[in-house]
């Protein structure tokens, strides 16, 4: 893959570009092992979808980005897409049913999600369509960033900052 990182979100909620080598598999600067394989997250993926109690609904997005951001990497644009799709869903319904997760820390991570999805739709290449999606999510991304407000970390400003390298029409 070549051009803009995606960003996974680790379970303590430290966010970081998943990163390709030659001849080397998929890695976090933080983590002196691979990052998990698309099999592994899948699998783990699975199972939080079938938990219903609240705190779980996050950790489903996440794994879904996550998942994404493996997918974008190894170049399966499709599944990457549909990973996108699954952990954007799951933040909007959070946000539309009232769920106690707290409101910033659930807007950061669709502000991921669609930073995301930019970086699939510019991975994807010379359409007009890929072009203008790229341009819809990263624009929802800033959105969902000035949701965030005053709440602010250090994750979401390395969101905000990342959001500043993809490329514009």
């Amino acid at each position: 893959m070549t051009g803009a990182a995606p960003i996974i979100e680790g379970i303590n909620g430290h966010r970081e570009f998943l990163l390709t080598g030659q001849d080397r598999p998929l890695y976090v600067e933080s983590r002196s092992e691979p990052f998990p394989d698309a099999a592994s997250i899948e699998t783990m993926l699975n199972a939080r979808r079938n938990m219903d109690d609240w705190q779980e609904q996050y950790g489903t997005a996440r794994t879904a980005n996550n998942l994404a951001a493996v997918h974008i990497c190894t170049g399966d644009l499709e599944a990457a897409l549909a990973a996108c799709q699954e952990a954007e869903s799951r933040l909007i319904d959070m946000l539309q049913q009232g769920n106690p997760h707290p409101q910033p820390l659930t807007f950061a991570g669709l502000a991921m999600v669609k930073y995301n999805a930019a970086v699939l739709f510019w991975a994807a290449g010379d359409s007009e369509n890929n072009w203008t999606f790229a341009d819809d999510n990263r624009l929802g991304a800033h959105e969902a960033l000035m949701e965030v407000g005053e709440d602010a970390d250090e994750d979401v400003e390395f969101i905000r900052s990342a959001l500043l390298t993809l490329p514009t029409r």
